[in-house]
């Protein structure tokens, strides 16, 4: 994968750590492999910096997932592409 314009050695890197796979194991959808899904992607998140992102209306997907909306998830979402795209 060829590395964008103007992205910075750092950045890179830990853009590749950020997208590096959880696990081998497939979540199965228990109760107990979310709990499990939900830590490692606490961890990946700690890990990298990207904490911030993890937070929707002041809401952690980590600690208040349940009350996290799909609309909230998809307009966030939307709002750090946009800022993404424009380079911020």
């Amino acid at each position: 994968m060829d590395t964008p314009i103007g992205a910075t050695n750092i950045g890179w890197k830990q853009w590749e750590e950020s997208i590096k796979k959880l696990s081998d194991e497939l979540y199965d959808g228990s109760l107990d492999m979310m709990q499990m899904l939900i830590k490692k992607l606490k961890y990946m998140a700690t890990a990298t910096g990207w904490t911030l992102i993890c937070e929707i209306n002041g809401k952690s997907i980590f600690n208040e997932y349940g009350k996290i909306s799909t609309e909230e998830c998809m307009d966030y979402a939307k709002k750090y592409y946009v800022l993404a795209s424009n380079g911020k």
